[in-house]
């Protein structure tokens, strides 16, 4: 057979239409390309293996499958295409062998079976169960860490420092948090959506094999399956559970509206009427609490420096008072500024005299009254207070780059043993914030003569 298949591979020749003319053949040197007419017949030939090895399996006892009554045959695996399905009793011990066995076909031809890509049905077992076998390590929970360690830099054997909670990651902007939203949320979302489907293509053929399944047809609306029936429908119809956490009730995601030719489904939560997963998803993420008040974003602020001063506010940033606590090993507590004391986030970005004198110089610069700030909280509640919208916005951006820049003079004080002059880190403030302005805002026409005067001419 290894004689044949070789000789198949060397007498391979190709084509090429050129304006319809076809060229000289040529042999090609690649292997078996996509759509290849030799694909067919060479996986035929692969799974005849993993096909001989399930039936010797069977025959000794390694893996049960599923005997069909009045002397019927065995059945352990159907094979079509390139998908597989393999059937047999519900026990721990013929799922962990299936695995072998498909471990040891893998070892032996090179043909890998992607787990996570696979599913796992249980007919007549209990739910728990088959969630269990179907996603072992919780498929969700493990895409959730590895997020989280990809976000603080941690990697599978490294754990690094996670600075704030994941539930004020994922919490949504307008509730105060990062937003960068959760997969529970949008897999929840997807599953809803098999709601509105049911609900909304009640002719569909697996529509009618549902509601037949689950006497469905006299039942009220409510009602999405047979709870005495352990399958996947069952467990997308227990959803309601996800949603009533978050105080959303049926009526608000699918309704029954009454239309001249009958009825009619309605997703209450869009303008158009049809379910939107995004729209769900967003309903959902905003039930995840935050508590950390609201925060700002300015938009004339790059990315990182808008998550730098959320993070500062929240006091999780990594001063070395905050280090210590957390256990890590560092030479001295004391602000490296002033040396007079504990570094803590308040101190180092408002309350140390070093940093005092650039807040002085730099509201000095905007015309604004000199104010004793005590905490990164005051700063920002000042700055949110202040004027009228356009110049409150500018200085809360100015309020966050003389923030940034204070943290990146400790760090040059910390890492380079380089201390800057306070009029220095008052000078670069205005110099970012006017490129910011400029370049991110929509004040291209602001003159660098008129912003080192004041930051507000024009608005």
């Amino acid at each position: 057979m290894e004689g044949m298949d070789q000789r198949l591979f060397n007498i391979r020749k190709a084509s090429v239409l050129i304006n319809g003319t076809p060229t000289n053949e040529f042999t090609t040197s690649k292997g078996v390309c996509q759509g290849d007419p030799m694909s067919p017949f060479l996986f035929i030939t692969a799974m005849e293996g993993l096909s001989a090895a399930m039936k010797e399996a069977c025959v000794n006892g390694v893996f049960k499958g599923l005997q069909l009554p009045n002397g019927g045959p065995t059945i352990s695996h159907l094979l079509y295409a390139d998908d597989a399905l393999f059937v047999g009793e519900w026990t721990e011990h013929n799922i962990k062998n299936l695995a072998r066995i498909l471990r040891c076909f893998h070892a032996s031809s090179g043909l890998k079976v992607n787990f996570y890509k696979s599913r796992v049905f249980g007919v007549g077992a209990n739910s728990d169960e088959v969630a269990h076998w179907a996603s072992p390590l919780g498929i969700i929970d493990k895409l959730e860490k590895m997020r989280c360690r990809f976000l603080w830099g941690g990697s599978e054997g490294q754990s690094k420092i996670h600075w704030v909670s994941w539930n004020k990651i994922i919490a949504k902007k307008t509730a105060g948090g990062l937003g960068v939203g959760s997969i529970k949320a949008f897999n929840t979302a997807l599953i809803i959506k098999w709601w509105w489907r049911f609900r909304s293509e009640p002719e569909s053929i697996w529509a009618k094999a549902i509601s037949s399944m689950h006497n469905l047809a006299d039942k009220p609306d409510h009602i999405f399956s047979l709870k005495t029936l352990n399958e996947v429908w069952n467990n997308i119809a227990c959803s309601q559970k996800d949603l009533d956490k978050c105080g959303i009730t049926l009526g608000m995601v699918l309704k029954n509206q009454s239309t001249n030719g009958g009825s009619d489904w309605r997703c209450p939560l869009t303008t158009t009427g049809v379910y939107q997963v995004n729209t769900l998803r967003k309903k959902l993420d905003n039930c995840i609490p935050a508590d950390i008040g609201k925060f700002e974003w300015v938009k004339e602020i790059p990315i990182k420096v808008n998550t730098f001063i959320w993070h500062a506010k929240q006091g999780r940033i990594p001063t070395t008072e905050a280090l210590a606590t957390r256990g890590v090993n560092v030479n001295s507590t004391t602000c490296c500024q002033c040396g007079d004391a504990e570094e803590s986030p308040d101190h180092v970005l408002v309350q140390c005299s070093h940093t005092q004198t650039i807040w002085n110089w730099i509201l000095k610069w905007c015309n604004v009254q000199q104010a004793n700030f005590s905490s990164i909280h005051g700063v920002l509640d000042f700055a949110s207070n202040w004027g009228n919208c356009p110049k409150k916005r500018r200085l809360l951006g100015i309020c966050y780059a003389v923030v940034w820049s204070i943290w990146k003079s400790r760090n040059d004080r910390v890492f380079n043993n380089k201390r800057t002059h306070p009029s220095k880190v008052a000078d670069l403030i205005i110099s970012t914030m006017f490129t910011w302005e400029k370049y991110r805002g929509k004040t291209e026409a602001i003159r660098w003569s008129e912003w080192c005067l004041n930051p507000f001419i024009g608005l």
